[in-house]
Order: structure tokens, then sequence, then C-alpha cells
């Protein structure tokens, strides 16, 4: 494949554009990427040891380094020969992990993001776990991400385009001027705590939904939390979390992001953009020409079905004319009359095949019916 898009959401934002944009291994040598407390300062992610930046190589973390203190297969390279280059990428409330990945000529990029996400931020700022509120790591959230794309015209093939559908509209009016991005104002949490004296906060990821009972049983095995409990704070940044409201989000990121990938591709002027099953064997009786999808439906030639042959067998779908060996002649008369045989009845009225050594009946299209009996 030559037209792949990479996108993701939370984590898998994150890779998205460092799928984008980081070429070489090297560009994670950086100070912040770095553990200054060894002499001299290491990396904390070491290709040597984890694997180049495209995961295509089998990499071996040494016992010094081991959690178990045995040197170990850190790295199982997965269909290396595949190629890792993709076309475009999308993040939904990712960040790049440093701006100086993202250069003149990488790929086209589109962010959404929702404007006071707390724990990822949109423009430059500090990565939070959610659940310690740990500070992670500074990064470049998805403004500064697309203003950069802009400014270096990765995302001149979305300018040139001109779009100026509902969406495109619509996202304008927060994303500053950046082409590519999409910024969700989502509603002021509530000043109120919840039953268990929890605080709402700010919106990151307002397109997911779960299944909050299922959640909360959950919760209750694993923390031994009284039942609500799990429940009631998983909605804290999203009090309102149903799937109709994730599904509206979903809406518009699609509405947003897949004319900007038609154009990213050039599906415009791509032959084939849809792929067709069938039966792409040519050999079948159902060969399907206009297939490029094989679906395992091929009827492929097993036998002789053509009845004015010895061989004929009922249960033939694909006849091979190979197989049709003997043919059945009914004597000059039809040679003459040009005589088409209509079906072949046994005694009792049956349809039947021709069969050596038994009184069977031939009807032709003509009302004439002959009784023959093959003898061998």
């Amino acid at each position: 494949p030559t037209k792949i898009v990479m996108g993701g959401h939370g984590t898998g934002a994150y890779i998205s554009l460092g799928v984008a944009t980081l070429d070489t291994a090297t560009q994670m040598y950086i100070p912040k990427f770095m553990n200054l407390a060894t002499t001299p300062p290491s990396p904390y992610v070491y290709a040597p040891f984890f694997g180049n930046v495209n995961g295509t190589d089998s990499a071996w973390l040494p016992d010094f380094a081991s959690p178990t203190g045995q040197t170990e297969l850190w790295n199982i390279p997965n269909n290396p020969s595949y190629s890792s280059e993709v076309s475009m990428a999308f993040n939904l409330g990712g960040a790049l992990a440093d701006i100086s990945w993202l250069e003149v000529g990488d790929v086209p990029i589109v962010s959404f993001h929702c404007e006071n996400d707390p724990y990822g931020p949109i423009d430059t700022g500090d990565v939070i776990v959610p659940t310690t509120g740990d500070f992670v790591v500074e990064v470049m959230g998805s403004r500064t991400v697309q203003h950069y794309s802009n400014q270096y015209l990765n995302n001149d093939v979305f300018v040139q385009a001109g779009f100026t559908d509902v969406y495109t509209t619509a996202a304008n009016v927060n994303n500053s001027g950046y082409e590519g991005l999409n910024v969700f104002l989502t509603p002021v949490p509530s000043t109120a705590p919840n039953a268990y004296g929890e605080f709402y906060e700010e919106e990151g990821s307002p397109w997911d939904w779960w299944d909050n009972a299922t959640y909360d049983a959950m919760f209750q095995a694993v923390n031994g939390a009284p039942a609500g409990y799990g429940a009631a704070n998983s909605l804290l940044g999203n009090p309102d979390m149903s799937a109709t409201k994730g599904r509206a989000y979903i809406d518009t990121v699609q509405g947003y992001l897949n004319p900007r990938i038609f154009t990213a591709l050039n599906l415009a002027n791509t032959p084939v953009i849809v792929g067709v099953e069938g039966c792409t064997d040519a050999t079948a009786c159902n060969y399907n020409a206009s297939a490029n999808i094989d679906d395992g439906s091929c009827d492929l030639p097993d036998g002789c079905g053509d009845p004015l042959y010895v061989e004929y067998d009922a249960s033939v779908t694909c006849s091979d004319p190979s197989a049709c060996i003997t043919l059945i002649t009914t004597g000059i008369e039809e040679i003459i009359s040009e005589r088409e045989l209509v079906k072949i009845t046994d005694i009792l009225g049956k349809t039947t095949i021709p069969t050596k050594n038994t009184t069977l009946f031939y009807i032709y299209n003509d009302g004439s019916v002959e009784k023959k009996i093959i003898i061998e």
C-alpha cells in the first residue's frame, strides 16, 4: 500500500504524531529525554535496547539493564519488510513529544483538541498523569503542531483545496486560522462536588463513552470501593457521557477529516479507491472481472455438467468441458431435424441422467419422445 493514514486518540494520538515526524533515534537524544542523574547522561529510550523508531529490528536488553537480571529480547519486529511510511496523520487530544521533530516536508497533519484539556495541553505545556497528577514531560499540543505544520507549508495541500463545507466553516471560528485544526469548546465544569466529594474538571475526550455499570463493577472488584463510587468519579471529566454524545463528536471528526484524507491521498485521481469483492479466478464459472478482492466464492470446474454427455453429473455446478467425453447419439433423424433435447426421464417420469442398461425416455423440443436403452 502507498496511501496510508495514521491516526489515533489519547495515547494513540501521541503515537500517530510521532510516526509522522520522528525520523531517527538521534532525535530523541535531547536533554528532556535524557537521564541526567547518570554519568554520562543516558537516554531514556536507547535504540540498541528498544529497537529503531519503526520497530523493524530485533533488539536485546542486556542483563545489567534488565529487570530480570538476564538478557531479554526487548523488541520483536513485526512485518519488517513492510513500509513504515505514511501519507498523512491525524490526532485527537494528543501532542508531539518535541517540536524539533516536526520539519519542513513532513506529511500533512490534522488535529482535534479540547481547548481546556487538563491533561494534554493544546499549546506547549506539561503532560499530567490523570490518576496521580504527576508531571511527565513538556510537550507541544495540537495548536502548536498545526501552527508549524502550516508555517512549514506541510498542510498546503489543504489550503489549496479551499474547503468551504460546514465542518470547516465551524472549525475556522476557533482554530486561529490554522488549517487542519479543529478546537472543541466544551462546557465549563460544575463547581459543585459530586456525591463523593470529588470535583468536576474540564473535558479532554468528549468523544469517549463506555458501559458505566460494567466499569463500576470492575472498579469495586479491583479497589474494594463502594458501589457507585467508580461510576460517579469516571464522569468527572465527561459528566454527560453517552453513546449519542460520543457519536456526535465522531461525526464531526469524520466530517472535517475525511475530505482532507481524500485530498491528501489524491483519491480523486486514483483509479480504484473502493475494494470490489468477488471471484478473481478467471477459470471459475462465476469469475468477476471487476473484483479486486477475492471473497472465496469461486466456483471452479469440477466435472461434466452437460446432460448431452454420458459423463453428465447433475451435482456439478461448474462444468469442465474436458470432463465431458462421450456424446449421447440420438440418431440421424435428430441431426437432420435439428431437434433439441429438453430432458431425460425414467419410466416413472422422473428427470434423470443418461444411465447404461436402463430404459429412458428422451423428450425433445418438438414434442417427440424416444425410448432408448444404452447397452454396454
